[in-house]
C-alpha cells in the first residue's frame, strides 16, 4: 500500500517532552516526504508556532504541503502561510467566555491566527512552553484590546487541578450551548 498522507500529533507525539523531534522520526518523515508522501502536522497551536518544526522538517514555505491547526479550525498551506480555511470563534462570544474566566484569576492563552496572548502566566506554564512556542504578555479583563483587529480561535484556561478545571467547565459550559 502506498501512503499518501501522514498526518500526525504534534505535542507528546511528534515532539519529545523537550520539544524537540527525534533524529529517527526526522529521518523517517523525510524519506516519506521524498518519495510523495504529505506529512501534515495536526495541532492544538497555530501555524506561526510551529514554523521551527517545518523547518526541521523541510517543510517550511513549500508549496502543496499543509499544516492542520487549532485542533481543526484552520488549515494552512505552508508556501506563503496560505490560510485555506479559517473558523474562529465568533468575538462578542470569545470575549464573554474571556471575562467569565478573567474571574478565575487563571493563566489563560488568547490564540488568534498570528499571535497567542497570555494573561496571569505562571512559572510552571512559562517553563512548559519555552522551545515550544512564543506568546505575548498581556493584562487584560475583556478582549477590547484586540477588537476589530484580529479573531479569537482558541481560548484556554491552565491550572494543573483536573477537578478544578471542571469546574470551571460546568460554569462557562452554558455560554457554548448556542454554538452548533
Amino acid at each position: 500500500m502506498k501512503y499518501k498522507i501522514i498526518a500526525c500529533d504534534m505535542d507528546e507525539t511528534l515532539l519529545s517532552s523537550d520539544a524537540t523531534i527525534c533524529r529517527r522520526n526526522i529521518e523517517a518523515i523525510t524519506a516519506a516526504i521524498a518519495r510523495g508522501v504529505k506529512f501534515v502536522p495536526c495541532t492544538g497551536r497555530g501555524f506561526r508556532s510551529i514554523e521551527g518544526v517545518l523547518r526541521t522538517l523541510g517543510l517550511y514555505d513549500q508549496a502543496d504541503q499543509y499544516v492542520i491547526g487549532f485542533n481543526g479550525a484552520n488549515i494552512t498551506e505552508n508556501k506563503g502561510s496560505r490560510s485555506l480555511f479559517w473558523d474562529p470563534i465568533p468575538f462578542d462570544l470569545a470575549d464573554r467566555i474571556f471575562r467569565r474566566c478573567c474571574a478565575y484569576g487563571q493563566c489563560m492563552h488568547i490564540y488568534t491566527r498570528d499571535v497567542v496572548y497570555i494573561t496571569n502566566i505562571t512559572p510552571d506554564e512559562e517553563a512548559f512552553l519555552h522551545g515550544r512556542m512564543g506568546y505575548v504578555p498581556v493584562e487584560a479583563e475583556d478582549l477590547d484590546f484586540i477588537r476589530g483587529k484580529e479573531e479569537v480561535c482558541k481560548l484556554i484556561v491552565t491550572n494543573t487541578d483536573y477537578d478544578y478545571l471542571q469546574q470551571i467547565h460546568a460554569e462557562i459550559r452554558p455560554l457554548l450551548d448556542d454554538i452548533t
